[in-house]
This record gives C-alpha cells, structure tokens and sequence, in this order.
C-alpha cells in the first residue's frame, strides 16, 4: 500500500469548522484568491502555456511606473507511516550571525545539486525541539510562540534522493522526534510548477522545497481569532531561521508567497480547511 493512500482514511481529529467560520478562518479564506490569476487568464496569448502567461504577466507588472515608486505542533496524524529517525550531527557554524543576516537574499537560479544527509539535518533544526518546559510535557522549540502551542508546521519535497533512506518524494518533520515521515514517494515537480506563480524558479534543480502549514484550532481555543495574528508570526519566524541557515551553508534559497493555495493543499493532502499552507521556501546548491 502506498504510504499517499493511508491518508484517505486517517482520522485527523480536528473540529469540523466548515460550516461556521470564525473570523480569522473567513480573512484565510477570503485570500486564497489573488487577482493575479485573474489577469493572467485576460491575457491575450492565444495557444500559450499558464507558464509562458505567468511570464508574460511577471513581466508587465515589474515594468509599471507604479512598481517603480513602490520599490523606492507535533501531531499524530501521521501515526503508522514510515518515520525516518534524524542524527544530530549538524555544519560547523563558523559565520558570525550579523554576516549572515546581510549576506541572505533570494536566489531563483540553482546547479541541481542534491543535499547531503547533514546539510538536511542542519536546515531542519530551523524547527527542533529544544528544552521541556518545567511541570509540563511540553518542548519549547526554535522559534517563540504564544502559550508554547506551536500552531505551525514544517513539510519538504525533495527532487532527489540524499541516500537509501531519505529518498526523492515529499516528507512531513515529525519535530517532537526529529524525524521525517514520508507522505507520498514521488516529488510531483509538474504539480509544484503549475502552483507557484513565479515562472522563472528552477524548480527542477533545487534542492529541497519547504512547505511551512498552519493549524489555527490548536491555538484558537485560548487565543480566538488573534490567534491567526500568532499563526502568521510565527510562519515568519520559521521561515526566518530556515533562510539564516541556508545562507550558512552557502545554500541559496527563496521564499515564496505566491501560490495557488488549494493545489498545493491538495499536494500536501491537506483539507484546506483545518490546516492551510502559509508559506514557501525554495532551497538549493548555488
């Protein structure tokens, strides 16, 4: 049985909320839809590709005048897969951190180079569990968050495979045990091309994708709806210790908010509903 087929009939035990939304649900909701869609199907390119559209459109909006002024939580849902323990060796971090905060910056073009098993371990500390918070069962992680819930969560595509165990496909970082579950053997690159909105990303010589997902009920029932205001901070802190780390390791990477959030959802297997997709990085050898 394919490790993707178990999850048709996984209970993920979250609250049905698709019928009474909250208000944070209806804003997520309300933005799913960018109008950059809609320019790209008014678009007057006959027999063109989405892609060669998406291209033509990246290249209109970066030559207007006014873009000119502008510039001036661990879960058990994956009980029973295939998890794939993690060693803790990581790179010697000799860069001083200033350093690394003023090299970083996106890069879109990659040599399709793979990643070695520490390269991966290293970027996935962005993540890890690091001390139990006292009288609790609790693990704080590496990034803050409001009452330590963690309502974010961390899943990877690798083009291809790093060795006999962490093959090519796409993974979900069980961080609690420092371990990779694999949720369907096959990287799916096509799939990946048609929901990023930017044309001109090496997709097929990256290294790794990293998909950064949010859970609003695990921290809705204290918070409310400011509990999706923590939800979008701490995306950002993720995402912020990942592309610190891959500037480390002289990686290049590109985080990426534009994307058709219902297809990548449903590349993840994700119900759109109780977990979303916030945020994406693209990783890869320079």
């Amino acid at each position: 049985m394919k490790e993707n087929n178990k999850l048709s009939s996984m209970n993920l035990n979250y609250t049905d909320s698709t019928t009474n939304f909250s208000t944070a649900e209806t804003f997520h909701e309300n933005t799913k839809q960018w109008n950059y869609e809609q320019q790209i199907s008014k678009i007057k390119t006959q027999g063109k590709t989405d892609y060669v559209k998406r291209l033509i459109l990246n290249q209109n909006l970066h030559n207007t005048s006014e873009l000119t002024k502008i510039i001036a939580q661990d879960t058990d849902k994956y009980k029973g897969f295939t998890s794939i323990p993690l060693n803790n060796k990581i790179k010697d971090q000799s860069n001083n951190l200033i350093n690394i905060i003023t090299e970083r910056k996106s890069v879109r073009k990659f040599t399709g180079n793979s990643l070695d098993v520490q390269e991966l371990t290293t970027l996935l500390y962005s993540y890890k569990t690091t001390t139990k918070i006292e009288r609790t069962d609790i693990y704080r992680r590496t990034i803050p968050s409001g009452g330590a819930l963690y309502p974010v969560e961390l899943y990877l595509t690798l083009p291809t495979n790093i060795d006999k165990e962490i093959i090519k496909g796409t993974y979900y970082y069980n961080s609690n045990k420092h371990s990779l579950v694999i949720i369907n053997n096959k990287p799916r690159l096509k799939e990946v091309r048609k929901f990023l909105f930017q044309p001109d990303l090496q997709i097929n010589k990256s290294a790794a994708i990293f998909y950064i997902t949010g859970i609003l009920n695990k921290s809705s029932w204290k918070y409310g709806d400011r509990a999706y205001r923590y939800m979008l901070l701490e995306a950002g802190h993720l995402a912020q210790n990942l592309l610190l780390i891959t500037t480390s390791l002289n990686l290049g990477s590109c985080p990426i908010g534009g994307f058709n959030d219902n297809m990548v959802n449903d590349y993840l297997y994700l119900d759109s509903i109780n977990e979303v997709t916030l945020y994406i990085i693209i990783i890869g050898k320079i």
